[in-house]
């Protein structure tokens, strides 16, 4: 699919001002378009003459602040100007061709469109089929999940009725909620509703994005139970993700373990000698670990050297006090090699919750630091 569209577009003819002049007088759908943007007649709509238009010019000029009464001065400056682009922006106080008089009190957006963009990019990380804004069948599945949790998380955990979902058309899709009472957010309650959807964290280059704890949060577990209709079909059919030893070693890198019971005690003489009992358990390609919401025991057996080996750990997500249980406050040496080459710790701690994690961390012995020489802050 991606070969194809890149076919068909080398195959395209130039767009011309010519062309777009054609489009725009004989097929663009301006009153229509007019219409959407007015929530009714554009003429009967005060609003819509407030609206801000941006057009896109050959060689990328840009004119903005653009305003129309009605569609059909909309359409004849569309034919006059022939834009290879049209952004529409926001509604504002006075008509946007009117600003340069007046004051910046006077002249301020009042409503704009809650606005979503799902890009394909952002998804390189689990799909092996494309890269960058390419899209086939095989990966467009990544979008059918955004579009089913996004669309379920606007309707039934904030109300939103009204829903225009669009192909970008080239990499990925928006949708454009246009209720009233979204139109009027403020920019704070617009950044609370992305950060409720938000389950990314850290930059690219950490190899550890997602941290997600156990009872999940209702609206994650229903995201959940969308992805997992078509997950198996999608990891190893569509994408292989084990499907060589690059990908194995990559997935293999990062460990998220989630476990809230204790493990299973054996005899006391076993558990004494328990170091000869047992196997030493060695991840050679493990360069993240973390702990989440586990007991105890397994904070032990994954970093005592005795019982498991992690030559490569370099990231470690878990609970403080836990860490410096197992570590006999940083000064047991069974537990020491696995924690040698710890770049980045993230703690959790019942203690100071509002404070900074690095200024926490900033504040323990000289054992702690001995115990991460080469910790990051």
């Amino acid at each position: 699919m991606a070969n194809e569209e890149k076919s068909q577009e080398n195959n395209q003819a130039p767009v011309t001002p010519w062309n777009l002049a054609i489009y725009y007088r004989r097929i663009f759908p301006s009153h229509l378009y007019c219409k959407w943007l007015a929530y009714g007649e554009p003429a009967a709509c005060p609003k819509f003459s407030q609206r801000e238009f941006t057009f896109t010019l050959e060689n990328d000029v840009y004119r903005r602040y653009l305003s129309f009464t009605n569609h059909i001065e909309f359409e004849k400056e569309l034919i006059k100007m022939c834009p290879e682009k049209i952004d529409i922006g926001a509604v504002y106080s006075a008509k946007p061709k009117d600003h340069k008089m007046l004051s910046a009190a006077q002249f301020y957006p009042i409503e704009r469109e809650l606005v979503f963009d799902i890009d394909m990019t952002d998804y390189d990380d689990v799909r092996f089929c494309c890269r960058g804004a390419d899209i086939c069948s095989k990966c467009w599945t990544l979008m059918r999940f955004a579009m089913q949790i996004l669309d379920r998380v606007l309707h039934e955990d904030f109300g939103f009725e009204h829903r225009l979902w669009i192909y970008s058309g080239r990499r990925g899709v928006h949708c454009w909620v246009c209720d009233e009472t979204a139109r009027e957010l403020q920019s704070s309650i617009r950044q609370a509703i992305v950060e409720h959807l938000s389950v990314i964290s850290g930059g690219k280059d950490s190899s550890k994005r997602v941290t997600l704890y156990t009872p999940l949060h209702p609206s994650l577990q229903k995201a959940r139970e969308i992805i997992l209709t078509e997950f198996d079909g999608y990891a190893c059919l569509e994408q292989d993700f084990l499907g060589d030893d690059q990908r194995i070693e990559r997935f293999l890198q990062s460990l998220n373990i989630v476990h809230g019971e204790a493990q299973q005690k054996v005899s006391a003489e076993s558990q004494h000698n328990n170091n000869i009992l047992f196997e030493i358990v060695e991840f050679p390609h493990l360069t993240t670990l973390d702990f989440g919401r586990v007991h105890i025991d397994y904070v032990e057996e994954m970093l005592n050297e005795s019982k498991t080996r992690l030559p490569c750990l370099t990231e470690l997500w878990v609970y403080f006090d836990d860490l410096k249980s197992v570590t006999n406050n940083f000064t047991r040496d069974a537990t020491r090699i696995n924690c040698l080459n710890v770049e980045s710790l993230v703690t959790h701690h019942s203690n100071n919750d509002d404070d900074d994690d690095v200024d926490f961390l900033k504040r323990q012995s000289p054992d702690f630091y001995r115990y991460f020489p080469l910790l990051k802050l």
